[in-house]
């Protein structure tokens, strides 16, 4: 690889390294190598910028932000931890079953690692903690639940997966089905070994069809909202960019009708949508310069031949890329990463015969879980207040949950057929 590819990356993670936001980070990086290596015009930074924003599919990451942040703040959760109670609240580790499922649930609703973590956590973890279970455990578990919001449909960062690489986001969303279940159920079988081994109490309520209808009742409006947005994408009603306004009205109008919607609560939820989207779409936006020397440089086709012959077989590639984006996942947030590596790695992938769709959620789902990862696993400080220990009990507790994910990811790098069963 020549001098000034190797000085470019370099830079790039030499500007990170002395905390440079990453939106300034990567804008720097493709100027100063424009500059030094006389590479373009500069006057293309501007052009790429708008060129990158210019995207009606990019729309529907401000939506699902807007619609995970009313989630949050509208009580959902509780209706969605009461129904699932009166569903599992009997059998042997109940709580945590109940905390996972919620999870699974409310990430359908929000695609947000974060936002699913802390109001379920906020619910789960202290009821978890007063009911026998090791307050580190039960952190764990509700920090890696959470991180399944991003690879349980709808998905940010498979949006902006889509967007960068050209794939079909429904066909993504679809591909995180499969990989988000498994990963929930491993987190379930976790849970009930760890429950019997510590005895930790069960409810010796008897079943009680009224008080579960009723639960239902009251949580059938929230659970309406993953069929109208899903449904609605498969059956080609509408886009994911549609579904994005859809699902934001129709939990703006959910939480109006429980009156848990105030005019300066409204305001403030608009504020942080703003605030969080920004910063999602700065990044996307400066990126486009960053793709436009990639190009122009031919750096991802001087990679891939570099790593060909290192990569016999479709497997190879898949363990290859599983190590490295497990390594830079617990580092780098996945937006910014996907934006940077995904137009270097996938390409070796679609080359070497992998669906494109495949490759790229293999490649969301890996990344999306240093989400739970040390030193930088957002869901690991979203829930460290909430359980009240320190962060390193919450990565211990974390741990059995993190093997288990990469475990179940690792398999299906081997198994394609199971991540597109439904195509």
């Amino acid at each position: 690889m020549s001098t000034n590819i190797i000085f470019f990356f370099v830079m790039l993670f030499v500007l990170l390294f002395l905390g440079i936001p990453v939106v300034y980070s990567i804008g720097l990086d493709s100027a100063l190598y424009m500059l030094i290596f006389h590479v373009g015009d500069l006057i293309q930074i501007p052009t790429k910028i708008y060129a990158q924003n210019d995207s009606y599919v990019l729309l529907a990451i401000p939506l699902f932000v807007f619609c995970g942040m009313i989630m949050e703040a509208g009580g959902i959760s509780r209706r969605l931890v009461d129904f699932i109670y009166h569903v599992v609240g009997r059998q042997p580790g109940a709580l945590g079953t109940v905390a996972v499922l919620t999870c699974m649930v409310f990430a359908a609703l929000t695609g947000s690692a974060v936002a699913t973590t802390v109001a379920i956590g906020s619910i789960m973890v202290p009821m978890m903690v007063e009911h026998g279970y090791d307050p580190k455990f039960a952190a764990g578990l509700v920090c890696s639940a959470g991180a399944l919001g991003p690879i349980i449909p709808p998905s940010v960062p498979m949006v902006i997966y889509g967007s960068a690489m050209n794939v079909s986001v429904a066909d993504l969303f679809l591909g995180g089905v499969i990989p988000g279940i498994l990963m929930g159920l491993s987190f379930i079988v976790i849970n009930l070994v760890y429950a019997i081994r510590h005895k930790v109490p069960r409810s010796t309520e008897p079943f009680n069809m009224k008080e579960t209808l009723k639960a239902f009742w009251k949580s059938l409006g929230v659970l309406f909202l993953p069929v109208i947005i899903l449904g609605g994408i498969y059956s080609g009603k509408f886009t994911p960019t549609e579904a994005g306004t859809i699902a934001a009205i129709y939990a703006l109008a959910l939480t109006i009708f429980y009156r848990q919607m105030t005019v300066k609560k409204f305001l403030e939820l608009c504020r942080k949508t703003v605030s969080s989207a920004g910063s999602i779409m700065c990044i996307i936006c400066v990126s486009g310069a960053f793709a436009y020397i990639l190009t122009i440089e031919q750096i991802p086709q001087k990679i891939a031949t570099m790593l060909l012959p290192y990569m016999s077989s479709q497997a190879m590639f898949m363990v290859i890329m599983f190590l490295f984006l497990l390594v830079v996942g617990a580092v780098m947030d996945s937006g910014p990463g996907i934006m940077i590596l995904a137009p270097i790695i996938s390409p070796i992938g679609v080359a070497l015969g992998l669906s494109p769709v495949y490759v790229g959620v293999m490649f969301c789902c890996i990344f999306c879980m240093g989400a739970i990862t040390p030193p930088f696993g957002v869901t690991l400080f979203a829930v460290t207040p909430i359980a009240k220990i320190p962060f390193a009990e919450v990565s211990k507790g974390a741990a059995r949950f993190i093997i288990a994910a990469f475990a179940v990811l690792l398999v299906l790098c081997f198994l394609p057929d199971v991540v597109m069963l439904f195509f």
